[in-house]
């Protein structure tokens, strides 16, 4: 209920910024409540499953970024990422054309095509805007990911 309860709050506290200011705000929470005095969010990023997101301190989140933390996101220590990025820890668009009508009565686990996992971002990353980082990858450390990319399952050796 707390975690809830602070997620709402800080969604609201973006929100409001951005109605009144729409400006990068400084100062975040990591998820054990302590303080990120250096992370940077912009009011207008979307962030679903906030509960599931691990930040690191000296993070910059631009503008109009969407993040979908349902099966985990970790961004790590000075990671950028630049505007209209989207993060997404599922996918369900297969299994709902696979199943149709059918696909919210089946549990997660057997609906097939569904795609689920975390993402985890390295230290000191860069992600250029316009880019789909999908579920299950893992960009190492000191990544250069450049504009307009989709980047979709890493190599396990960087885990």
């Amino acid at each position: 209920m707390l975690l809830a309860l602070r997620a709402f709050a800080n969604r609201a506290r973006r929100r409001l910024w951005h109605l009144l200011f729409f400006r990068v705000l400084f100062g975040e929470e990591a998820s054990d409540g302590s303080a990120l005095p250096m992370t940077r969010l912009s009011p207008s990023t979307c962030i679903e499953h906030a509960e599931n997101l691990v930040l690191a301190n000296h993070v910059f989140i631009g503008h109009f970024n969407f993040i979908e933390a349902s099966h985990g996101v970790r961004i790590d220590e000075g990671v950028q990422i630049t505007n209209y990025v989207s993060i997404v820890s599922h996918s369900s668009h297969r299994s709902l054309r696979l199943m149709g009508e059918h696909y919210g009565s089946v549990p997660v686990a057997d609906r097939p095509g569904f795609v689920g996992g975390p993402v985890h971002i390295g230290a000191f990353s860069f992600i250029g805007p316009h880019t789909v980082i999908e579920a299950n990858t893992v960009i190492g450390k000191g990544c250069l990911v450049l504009s307009h990319s989709r980047v979709r399952v890493s190599s396990p050796t960087l885990r």
